[in-house]
């Protein structure tokens, strides 16, 4: 009985996220790596709904869902938000996530 689950597209696309990630500057002094990656999210379903994107094999929805996650990462450890405003962090994190987005798209669709 064999396996339906994408193990070598779940290796493949992991080894070549974490090349992304050590082009990213070090957040608190740390670089990231596919497990501080998931850990960030530990609480969350983020590895389920991962998998759920690897055994459906779209590429470009797992990356974006990667991405957006680095963003979101990156929005709680760099950018200076309001810890009691929620509104206010929630309409910080979006501008953040679409300039991030934008940013990616003009550097990779050029």
């Amino acid at each position: 009985m064999t396996s339906s689950f994408p193990h070598e597209l779940k290796k493949f696309v992991l080894k070549e996220f974490q090349k992304h990630l050590d082009k990213e500057p070090p957040i608190d002094g740390e670089k990231l790596t596919i497990k501080n990656y998931f850990y960030f999210f530990h609480i969350t379903e983020i590895k389920e709904q991962f998998d759920k994107l690897l055994i459906e094999g779209d590429i470009k929805a797992i990356n974006d869902y990667l991405f957006l996650n680095l963003y979101i990462i990156k929005f709680f450890r760099t950018v200076r938000h309001d810890e009691y405003d929620t509104r206010k962090s929630v309409e910080l994190l979006k501008e953040y996530v679409k300039e991030q987005q934008m940013k990616r798209e003009m550097t990779y669709n050029n």
